[in-house]
């Protein structure tokens, strides 16, 4: 997982190697039974850009916290558990 600032726009941004996160956010929606609309205005977002969420490997980290107090749900834990294994591969 790597962290990066973009300063020309202001946003912190997360980009993970092995995983997905716009596929996990979506597959936390459907377990939960929970439609695209519902979650568009949850996260205040049109529908249309859920559907570019669900399309990102990558994602700001503004956006993400949004996601997760929407659906009770951390998709930080996610990218800490992805990279704690990733870190503990690299190291045997």
């Amino acid at each position: 997982m790597f962290l990066f600032r973009d300063f020309g726009r202001e946003h912190i941004y997360c980009i993970m190697e092995n995983i997905h996160i716009g596929e996990i956010i979506k597959n936390e929606l459907n377990r939960q039974g929970r439609s695209n609309i519902w979650f568009a205005h949850a996260i205040n977002r049109s529908e249309s850009s859920c559907y570019y969420i669900f399309k990102q490997k990558n994602i700001d980290i503004e956006l993400l916290k949004t996601i997760s107090q929407a659906l009770n749900y951390d998709f930080f834990q996610v990218l800490s558990d992805d990279f704690n294994a990733s870190n503990t591969t690299k190291s045997l």
